[in-house]
């Protein structure tokens, strides 16, 4: 009895990081990666984890009082099954609510909503475009018609290029803006104004620049 005694706490603490885990999974909370986001994550691993532990109290004192092992059992895995469905929920729309709020408040501000997703994750949430792979010295390392791409927890950075564009002379990133002036209409990038809608993301670890043109509407 005693070393359950001990391990209770640890048990129910424990339950925490599956908390973050499953919100973390459907995007709730977004650490960003990196040494910050571990950090992050712990923080909010240890907050779910704390209120587990006055769950797992509560639920000890008013349905399993005693210090038998068989009431230290039954206390813990109320307060998994608990934690993992009602506490997860709570959590879920807790943040949730917290963030349309806040939200709102930056709305009627002009400030930008705040958006959990990955940026990765933001920049090739498109239907279709083009796709430019480009090194920090200006070179196009691949070019081609954007098809999809893995996701920020994936770990990966890698597209499905459908047509790729070796027929042209794309060798520099100044060769690109060239190639849009004269192939853009039929290949549907401009919009009214004949102005491609280009954004670019910068992965400083890798050293490249993924330039991703959206087809127009």
């Amino acid at each position: 009895m005693s070393l359950l005694f001990d391990l209770a706490p640890f048990l129910t603490v424990a339950f925490g990081f599956l908390n973050f885990y499953i919100l973390d999974l459907f995007e709730i909370i977004d650490t960003g990666g990196g040494e910050s986001g571990v950090k992050e994550e712990q923080y909010w691993s240890w907050i779910f984890g704390a209120l587990n532990f006055a769950l797992f109290l509560l639920i000890k004192t008013v349905w399993f009082p005693g210090g038998t092992m068989a009431s230290y059992a039954e206390a813990i895995v109320l307060t998994f099954v608990l934690s993992l469905t009602a506490g997860t929920l709570i959590f879920f729309f807790l943040i949730k609510l917290i963030r349309i709020i806040v939200n709102l408040i930056r709305t009627k501000g002009k400030h930008v909503p705040i958006d959990t997703r990955p940026l990765w994750d933001k920049f090739t949430d498109v239907q279709s475009g083009l796709i430019f792979i480009i090194d920090f010295d200006g070179k196009v390392l691949e070019s081609g018609t954007y098809d999809g791409a893995t996701d920020f927890y994936s770990n990966k950075m890698d597209f499905l290029i459908n047509q790729r564009f070796n027929k042209y002379d794309i060798k520099e990133e100044k060769d690109i803006e060239q190639f849009l002036s004269k192939n853009g209409n039929w290949l549907h990038v401009l919009n009214k104004k004949g102005v491609p809608s280009i954004q670019t993301y910068f992965d400083t670890s890798r050293r490249l620049k993924y330039m991703l043109v959206k087809t127009s509407d």
